[in-house]
């Protein structure tokens, strides 16, 4: 829930994704336009998590005004909610498993995949 305590030119809402280590892995943001003081918005963030290594990651959300040069900070709650990963079906090389879909699409024979120069 998010209430402006005073006029927000271009509100930007948001959620920081830390890892383990506490760098930041991923953002999530959503600009729902001025807000006008006393203005109470109801934000949830909804994630298809990719498969992801095995370790604790948090969640800190935000609001700026992204009306200013510097994006001024108006609430950050740093790491307001941890979950923790455990290790899935499959294993994870390097940070994360992006689904994805592999396809051959045709099979050269040998005499036809020379380079002809």
């Amino acid at each position: 829930v998010v209430r402006a305590l005073s006029e927000i030119a271009r509100p930007r809402i948001g959620f920081v994704m830390r890892n383990h280590v506490g760098l930041d892995f991923a953002s999530f943001d959503a600009e729902p336009g001025p807000m006008q003081s006393g203005q109470v918005l109801l934000v949830e963030l909804h994630i298809d998590l990719p498969h992801l290594y095995p370790a604790h990651f948090s969640f800190s959300p935000y609001v700026s005004d992204a009306a200013t040069e510097s994006d001024t900070m108006c609430d950050w709650i740093d790491n307001a909610l941890t979950l923790e990963v455990a290790r899935g079906d499959r294993p994870v090389y390097g940070y994360i498993h992006v689904p994805c879909r592999v396809e051959v699409n045709a099979r050269l024979h040998p005499h036809e995949s020379r380079v002809h120069r």
